[in-house]
């Protein structure tokens, strides 16, 4: 080959790694984007379910009481 074909060769490699390198940045801050909102909808089920059980109990305890007091 000759070194003006190295050349452009190389020009052509390093325009590829540069195409390679901006996306890989692009899904990164994509992959970063969603850890984020599924961290937060991790909390917001947490939160939730933690609401749900203080339902069942307030909803529940009353129950029990009145069965354990009438047996």
């Amino acid at each position: 080959m000759r070194s003006s074909e190295l050349e452009e060769e190389i020009r052509h490699r390093q325009s590829a790694i540069s195409r390679l390198e901006e996306e890989i940045v692009r899904l990164q801050s994509g992959v970063d984007s969603m850890s984020h909102e599924l961290e937060a909808k991790g909390k917001e089920i947490l939160n939730i379910r933690s609401e749900a059980n203080r339902t069942l109990r307030y909803i529940h305890l009353p129950m029990y009481r009145v069965n354990s007091t009438s047996v």
